[in-house]
């Protein structure tokens, strides 16, 4: 058992340096990040990437989510990570809870995921990364609050809407 704990510490560890080189580039010589630094540093660049193709964008989400899954704290982290990809794209986000009267039409469904950070990162971590990090309704809460989403009604539209999203077979 402690051999188990042991390589699954430096498993994380591992996870963190080779996120890190990739985040900062390989030539830093920066003693390694704690993980909330690091996520730090993988949301400001989503957050100053405005005119960064998708597909860059979504490569940055994929480390902060693995730096997520690399922390102690790792649903508070990941939540950080998806409301993040949420707010990239809030104004779209916005149009769609107050012009769908279909919340749960398979159009809508398809261009969230085509067309937005969130949709790209959500279809790139199916079934490859940690259970706790990939977006579900243990981080609901949280996502909602991150993303300031105080009202009862607007919180209930967004969470239906993402939960449809986020429902595979849904469409």
């Amino acid at each position: 058992l402690c051999s188990r704990k042991r390589r699954k510490l430096v498993d994380r560890q591992l996870e963190l340096v080779q996120a890190q080189k990739m985040l900062l580039g390989e030539d830093s010589d920066e003693a390694l990040l704690s993980p909330e630094r690091l996520l730090s540093v993988a949301l400001s660049k989503l957050e100053l990437a405005t005119h960064v193709a998708l597909e860059d964008k979504v490569e940055t989400a994929v480390i902060a989510l693995a730096i997520a899954g690399a922390s102690d704290d790792r649903i508070r982290l990941a939540a950080q990570v998806w409301s993040e990809c949420i707010s990239a794209d809030r104004e779209r986000w916005m149009d769609w809870l107050q012009t769908q009267d279909d919340m749960e039409n398979p159009q809508l469904r398809e261009n969230i995921i085509k067309t937005t950070l969130f949709g790209q990162l959500w279809n790139a971590v199916q079934g490859g990364h940690d259970e706790e990090v990939c977006y579900g309704n243990a981080m609901d809460n949280l996502v909602l609050e991150r993303l300031g989403v105080a009202d009862a009604l607007g919180a209930m539209q967004m969470r239906r809407l993402l939960n449809f999203v986020t429902t595979p077979g849904a469409e």
